[in-house]
């Protein structure tokens, strides 16, 4: 009989809890848009795709200016010019999100510029004699470039009977003559830069 007693009033006493919880304050319920990106920062030329959620909702896109940024019915963000904007999303049940873009200007990688190491000077033109060596060094053109590519170079030498370059820029005078030295960037094949160099017989005419 006790244990009956002692079942009956722990139930009853969790159907109390129950009450109580069914009869509290009511929790307030943020509703917000979220998006796959919180900001967005692109160089000119470049898109990216954005997903808003919940996906039970449908979503209108809009721009701040047109002339930085665009965005697409579905989200697709395609960077302008240098500038800043917002991209404002409105779902059909009158949600609302701003994400700020930045657009940055585009900085191609032009050319490269040539150097000796021993003294950073720029090589315009080599002169080598017999036996002797001497180190090059790269810098990118513009220094402050932004193209999403790197900065890697490839060394190359028109004739190795006569002068040869390795990885990492050592030139070798081989035989006396003419040849050229070509530098090009791996990840941008048609950015380069071509070296004449001489070699001759005398030091005379020796390089740095």
């Amino acid at each position: 009989m006790n244990r009956f007693l002692y079942q009956a009033s722990f139930i009853f006493a969790g159907l109390m809890i129950l009450a109580a919880c069914a009869d509290g304050p009511e929790r307030d319920v943020e509703y917000t848009i979220y998006t796959t990106q919180s900001s967005i920062e692109l160089l000119e030329g470049e898109e990216l795709q954005i997903t808003a959620s919940p996906t039970t909702q449908t979503f209108t896109w809009e721009t701040t200016d047109a002339a930085v940024a665009t965005v697409s019915s579905t989200g697709l963000v395609q960077a302008i010019s240098d500038g800043a904007c917002f991209i404002n999303i409105t779902s059909n049940e009158g949600l609302t999100r701003s994400i700020p873009v930045d657009v940055i200007k585009l900085l191609l990688l032009e050319g490269i510029d040539v150097f000796y190491k021993a003294n950073l000077a720029s090589v315009s033109s080599i002169s080598l004699s017999m036996g002797q060596t001497v180190e090059l060094g790269t810098a990118a053109i513009p220094t402050n470039y932004n193209e999403r590519v790197s900065f890697n170079i490839v060394w190359e030498s028109s004739d190795e009977d006569i002068v040869t370059i390795d990885e990492e820029g050592l030139v070798r005078s081989v035989n006396t003559g003419n040849a050229e030295i070509i530098a090009s960037v791996k990840e941008k094949p048609s950015v380069t830069k071509v070296i004449p160099v001489e070699i001759v017989e005398s030091t005379e005419n020796g390089g740095l």
